[in-house]
């Protein structure tokens, strides 16, 4: 189970982490006016190459896969904490 889930959680940080750089380069240019979309901003990186644009949008994806684990760890450790005191204490059971 915590491997399926470590799994989960690491496809999705790869799956999301392009939107996160995109979203962190529209914030810092919020000063321009109008603000570039986040669509115009991915197109001018992708029209550079496709080898810039993966490093563009890649470039820090190891921490962020480093992090995933410890972040898994703490929220399965959390859920199943939560479980067993819902199951103890709210519905009275003693049976896990």
């Amino acid at each position: 189970i915590i491997l399926k889930r470590l799994s989960f959680s690491l496809t999705s940080h790869f799956c999301s982490y392009p939107f996160d750089v995109l979203k962190s380069t529209r914030q810092m240019s919020m000063s321009a006016e109008p603000p570039p979309s986040m669509l115009t901003i991915a197109l001018e990186k992708v029209r550079g190459g496709y080898s810039s644009a993966a490093k563009y949008f890649f470039s820090g994806l190891g921490t962020a896969l480093v992090r995933a684990f410890p972040v898994s760890a703490v929220v399965f450790v959390v859920c199943k904490c939560w479980y067993i005191y819902f199951i103890n204490e709210v519905l009275g059971s003693t049976q896990l």
